[in-house]
């Protein structure tokens, strides 16, 4: 039974490690195309910065 619930808790802990894995590498990906990309804002005469 103890083997078990190792096998169990180290699958658990691989699980959250690839989570964070590809939470951060998702995060990192998405960055910088968001950086690239302007907000559209308003200009002083009224048109549009793209």
């Amino acid at each position: 039974m103890m083997n078990r619930r190792n096998v169990i808790v180290a699958l658990a802990l691989l699980a959250l490690a690839a989570v964070a894995v590809s939470l951060l590498s998702g995060f990192q990906s998405t960055r910088a195309p968001l950086e690239e990309q302007s907000i559209p804002a308003p200009n002083g005469d009224g048109t549009i910065i793209q």
